[in-house]
């Protein structure tokens, strides 16, 4: 009876030592977890389900972000060394994922050993942080075969890395709003070795004549996302990313009913980028008034300035929900939000920030199963 006793055991340890905890605080660092308990260093294991990305390259207000929303969130590496691990134990009692984003060079891709030592040092930093996967953040304009074959062996690669070392990690690759607009992207084989592509469904203005216009046109925003599909990428592998941004054009002239002409350098409208806080802000404090293009389905304002009059255009509430709908109808994995640092989180009196929020589905629930 001792023999059969130590023989089952043995067999539970064995099967504990197999477990994704054991084998990741192995290969952690000996030090306890600083974590205020112990469990935030473990990764999130809860499997398929839908997805509330965001996006964010400051994090100086995460703890006013709305946690019962994000499913997980993707960092720049500056960012996460300056807040260290504390972020990271916050995301994880609020079962989100923390995925780092990731970059490399053409001549990179194009070397296999140079791309291997860029896949060890954002392993070396997933470890070191105790994240929960990475996020390929690599745009390539340019159709070099090579480099087109190194960014797909940069997605495997990856994949491959962070699978062996915590099944439950996640790959999410970046791709504009069109399906291969990006020459360099071969997004059919991305996809296949990421859990699911982050549509960049933003930055579509491109007029001619130079005309100030919406950030993410809902035409052009629909058209992309069922390319995604017609090119044989599952829905559940595809998260509609949408701006929490906007433009603001200097108007050259502007018309009795509206439209705004503006300046062009090179094939791009000239204009500046605006926070839908700083949009908020502007509105609030100015004679600014909101209009809405139902064509575009999108609002922008006319605002005077010292030196002439500017015309913004960016997302709200009423066209973000159109676009989440959008996501839902298509059965989409989710959607995600470029950036989440974009609201007026400074001023506590501001309603804005928790409206944007409150638009959003609620899917960070681990005891439904949607997908």
């Amino acid at each position: 009876m001792d023999a059969v006793i130590r023989v089952v055991v043995f067999s539970l340890f064995i099967a504990y030592a197999s477990s994704t905890k054991f084998v990741r605080k192995l290969h952690l660092q000996e030090s306890a977890c600083p974590c205020s308990v112990a469990s935030y260093c473990d990764p999130i294991t809860i499997g398929d389900r839908k997805e509330i990305v965001g996006f964010d390259n400051v994090l100086e207000y995460y703890k006013q972000y709305d946690w019962n929303k994000l499913t997980t969130i993707i960092v720049t590496q500056d960012v996460l060394e300056k807040e260290g691990v504390e972020f990271v134990c916050y995301a994880h009692q609020h079962k989100t994922r923390v995925l780092i984003a990731t970059s490399i060079s053409k001549d990179e891709l194009r070397d296999a050993a140079a791309r291997k030592a860029v896949e060890q040092k954002y392993f070396a930093l997933t470890k070191k942080y105790y994240l929960d996967g990475a996020n390929i953040d690599v745009e390539i304009l340019t159709p070099e075969k090579d480099v087109r074959q190194g960014l797909t062996d940069y997605v495997k690669e990856t994949n491959a890395i962070h699978k062996a070392f915590n099944p439950h990690s996640l790959i999410v690759s970046d791709v504009p709003w069109l399906p291969d607009v990006y020459q360099g992207h071969n997004t059919s084989a991305i996809a296949k070795y990421s859990d699911f592509l982050y549509i960049m469904s933003y930055d579509e203005h491109d007029v001619v004549p130079p005309l100030a216009g919406p950030n993410a046109p809902i035409r052009k925003t629909t058209i992309g996302a069922k390319l995604f599909l017609d090119i044989g990428i599952p829905a559940n592998k595809l998260v509609l990313a949408v701006p929490w941004y906007g433009y603001r054009f200097n108007c050259t002239d502007l018309s009795e009913d509206g439209i705004c002409m503006t300046t062009r350098d090179g094939f791009n409208c000239i204009r500046v980028s605006l926070s839908y806080g700083q949009v908020s802000q502007i509105l609030s404090q100015t004679e600014a008034v909101q209009q809405w293009c139902d064509w575009y389905k999108s609002p922008y304002l006319n605002h005077k300035t010292s030196t002439g009059v500017e015309q913004i255009w960016y997302d709200d509430v009423r066209s973000l929900k159109i676009k989440y709908d959008l996501a839902e109808s298509l059965n989409f994995r989710g959607v995600g939000i470029f950036t989440t640092n974009s609201l007026n989180y400074a001023n506590a009196s501001d309603p804005t920030t928790k409206e944007m929020w409150d638009a959003l589905p609620l899917y960070n629930d681990p005891t439904i199963s949607f997908l």
